[in-house]
């Protein structure tokens, strides 16, 4: 049995818990259960609101790692994700990926660890993807892709041969058109159709998006 603690306990962590309470997640054959969570303050608030069963059992800086503690961090923010990731890692903890049953992983593409990947997310044929990145639902990856580290996916298509570096976090519906190359800590805005290469700490967004709602009766 693999001991699992979530760290973080907003959104994200409310995602995750429910996927591991209604599918049939494994690590390496073994079964997946929730020790319990982490946070980096007192978001106690939070497990309150969304009624997690396991215990918050302290702090990132203050938990003690004991034999068979696994950890995923379940937080969207690429910033905070890099914190968490940076001191658990000092400290010796043990990552695993959550990849939800419906997904489909490409026989020869390669994950590294801490990954998310929410239902029915694909990864393509000789795609590689690097650590704690987040994919929430529908997310494709295709084929030969390389996909860096701490990177946030929500609900994404990237086509062929496309590169994409550390940190960058894409927002809802947005696409990356084939053989482009994104830098890293970048934001790609919902929506946007990225079809040329975006260097290092770009914002990719529409200049001009307004349209008429409705107009009101006078």
């Amino acid at each position: 049995m693999i001991n699992l603690i979530i760290v973080s306990t907003g959104a994200v962590a409310a995602e995750v818990t429910g996927y591991l309470e209604t599918a049939d997640y494994q690590w390496k054959g073994e079964p997946i259960q929730i020790k319990g969570y982490l946070e980096f303050e007192d978001y106690c608030y939070l497990h309150k609101q969304y009624r997690y069963k396991a215990p918050v059992l302290g702090t990132i800086n203050d938990y003690v790692i004991v034999d068979g503690d696994y950890f995923i961090i379940a937080n969207a923010d690429v910033s905070l994700r890099k914190q968490f990731s940076d001191i658990l890692s000092s400290r010796g903890a043990s990552f695993i990926n959550l990849i939800h049953p419906t997904c489909y992983l490409a026989p020869t593409s390669e994950i590294g660890l801490g990954n998310i990947m929410s239902p029915h997310c694909q990864v393509g044929p000789v795609a590689k993807i690097g650590d704690f990145n987040i994919m929430t639902t529908g997310t494709l990856i295709s084929h030969d892709c390389v996909v860096g580290n701490n990177n946030s996916f929500s609900t994404v298509i990237v086509c062929g041969h496309v590169t994409i570096g550390n940190g960058n976090n894409f927002f809802i519906k947005s696409t990356v058109v084939p053989h482009i190359k994104i830098g890293s800590n970048c934001t790609i805005q919902a929506g946007m159709v990225v079809d040329k290469n975006v260097p290092d700490g770009s914002t990719v967004f529409y200049k001009y998006k307004e349209r008429i709602i409705a107009i009101p009766q006078c």
